[in-house]
């Protein structure tokens, strides 16, 4: 499973943004393995071996619903996430396309 990742991140954020994600998304593994040896270590005398093996069940099918119902066709727009970050941003892509415009009737 671990090597299609990089494909399938980049797949579905593209090339722009599909390295960055991917970083997250392996920089994660660390993260669960750790909190999850945390988890076990607090929670597993009161609920034994079952109830851990029944909590984890829970969230691999709630991750695996999340999967399936997400939509991998519809593309995440960067630019109005860009400009609610930096509202300048804005008023260059409005020159940048004034600039276009004036270009293509010369």
């Amino acid at each position: 499973m671990t090597s299609m990742l990089p494909v399938v991140t980049l797949n579905v954020f593209g090339l722009k943004r599909g390295d960055e994600v991917y970083g997250y998304m392996y920089a994660s593994f660390g993260v669960a393995a750790i909190s999850g040896l945390f988890f076990v270590e607090t929670c597993q005398d009161s609920l034994g071996y079952d109830g851990m093996l029944y909590i984890c069940l829970c969230i691999s099918i709630i991750a695996g619903i999340a999967a399936m119902t997400y939509n991998f066709k519809e593309q995440f727009d960067y630019l109005s996430v860009y400009i609610k970050k930096d509202p300048d941003a804005q008023l260059e892509l409005e020159k940048a396309k004034l600039n276009q415009d004036d270009d293509e009737k010369s």
